[in-house]
């Protein structure tokens, strides 16, 4: 599990409450696609 991942979690846990913003929500959208990314890039490295 990569540090951005990690971190993500961690905020999510202590930030929840301030999840259901627009704002957040595209910011999370964004995250998904870097994330999805980083897992095609590690798999075809493998």
């Amino acid at each position: 599990m990569s540090e951005f991942i990690k971190n993500d979690i961690l905020f999510r846990l202590f930030y929840k409450e301030k999840f259901n913003t627009v704002e957040w929500k595209e910011i999370r959208l964004g995250f998904k696609i870097i994330v999805k990314f980083e897992e095609d890039v590690l798999s075809f490295i493998k």
